[in-house]
């Protein structure tokens, strides 16, 4: 028997902290969900909790040390699920990741780094399907609003027409936010290694990086990299930088499904930048800004410039008040094989990189560890729509303070009938 629902790995990081808030207000200590904070510093988490007020005294502690296998195996005993925090992970989330294969204990962590996810899969997927251990990677705002957006979208597009959506686009309208140090730290590593790397250049090019073997999907890709003018928002947009980590996670949705959307489903990512002149000068502005940091992280002259001075360092963030008047929005389009349109939105409160995503990965955990049997998802590498589907959803809207809606009815009704 357990004796945890859910340890959070890693509590005392910026956003692990944030992760711990959450489970004080929401879930609170001893009620529906039981919970520890773990770490490898006992000061810092006997600190943390003395931060967290008198609602945190009775949370239990449990010391590991990332780089001790030993340590993460006498943790995951302890608990049905571990959620982590403790980035980058290609640096520090290896042997968590085989402690939890090998013990058959739950995962699920806030990662971009497909690269690094791939290489877990191929290390460990045998291993965790021996044990029953299920690993759910990209449980932030990387890559729940695209994973579970594709498949709220799909869902009422076989509702409504009996048909998947074989195209599908997202547009972030919106997504006020302060990234944290880590997330930058992260993007800095991979951006140098991908500089200096052919090899790792062209397998993040590949679309279905993280499709699983045999996997069959040859469809081609539009990576929506310039900026282009979109006519169903009639708006320009501009390359997403998240894009190119969602798509892959999507591609793999699709292909752990049994391709259920078609062998010739696309999906691609862009942000929405303006209307007219302003908008396609405002796309040019954007791509500019992020061609900038690519370049200054990309070089080994200009790379600790960019680290010292230019972004926050990792375990630096904004203030919870800062990051609390943040929100995204962010909206998906998907066309049928006959044309027929759906579109739906994802919106939420806070800042997508900390606050969201603190909740995303709060309540992936607790999903996992309540409302998931191993019977119905046994062990292996899953996504959160191919692991979670209509539950998450619903925990999202209930406690992550997101909103999941469908857009527009009447509006679909009458372009349907127009192309018929």
């Amino acid at each position: 028997m357990k004796s945890f629902d859910v340890v959070i790995f890693g509590a005392t990081s910026f956003v692990g902290k944030l992760v711990v808030q959450h489970f004080l207000q929401v879930h609170g200590v001893g009620r529906s969900v039981s919970w520890a904070i773990a770490g490898r510093s006992l000061p810092k988490l006997q600190a943390l909790k003395s931060s967290c007020g008198p609602s945190a005294t009775d949370v239990p502690i449990l010391l590991a040390d990332a780089e001790d296998l030993d340590d993460l195996k006498r943790m995951c005993e302890q608990t049905k699920v571990v959620i982590t925090t403790a980035g980058p992970f290609v640096l520090y989330g290896d042997k968590l990741v085989q402690a939890c294969a090998e013990t058959g204990t739950d995962y699920c962590d806030i990662t971009g780094e497909t690269l690094w996810v791939a290489e877990m899969m191929k290390r460990h997927e045998k291993t965790a399907q021996r044990t029953g251990a299920r690993l759910v990677h990209f449980c932030g705002f990387d890559s729940i609003p695209s994973d579970m957006g594709v498949h709220f979208l799909q869902r009422e597009a076989m509702r409504r027409f009996k048909a998947p959506c074989t195209q599908v686009r997202l547009r972030v309208f919106h997504a006020r936010g302060n990234p944290p140090g880590g997330t930058y730290a992260t993007a800095i590593d991979f951006i140098g290694k991908a500089a200096k790397d052919k090899a790792f250049r062209d397998a993040m090019a590949d679309p279905y990086l993280l499709c699983p073997p045999n996997h069959g999907l040859k469809q081609a890709q539009n990576e929506a990299y310039l900026p282009m003018y979109d006519k169903d928002f009639k708006q320009w947009t501009a390359a997403f930088v998240m894009a190119g980590i969602n798509t892959r996670v999507v591609h793999r949705s699709h292909a752990l499904s049994g391709q259920r959307y078609g062998a010739k489903f696309q999906y691609e990512e862009a942000i929405l930048v303006g209307r007219s002149v302003l908008g396609l000068v405002g796309a040019y502005v954007v791509t500019g800004v992020m061609l900038t940091f690519v370049a200054l992280a990309a070089s080994s002259w200009t790379r600790p410039v960019l680290q010292r001075c230019l972004v926050p360092k990792p375990g630096q963030g904004s203030n919870l008040k800062s990051l609390q008047k943040c929100s995204f929005d962010v909206r998906l389009i998907g066309e049928t094989a006959k044309g027929e349109t759906v579109q739906v939105r994802l919106a939420g409160k806070g800042d997508p990189a900390c606050y969201a995503t603190s909740r995303m990965l709060a309540e992936s955990g607790i999903c996992l560890a309540q409302d998931i049997s191993k019977a119905d998802k046994p062990g292996g590498f899953w996504t959160t729509a191919t692991i979670f589907s209509d539950k998450l959803i619903d925990r999202l809207n209930r406690h992550g303070q997101m909103k999941f809606e469908v857009l527009d009815h009447e509006a679909t009704r009458t372009r349907i009938v127009s192309k018929s």
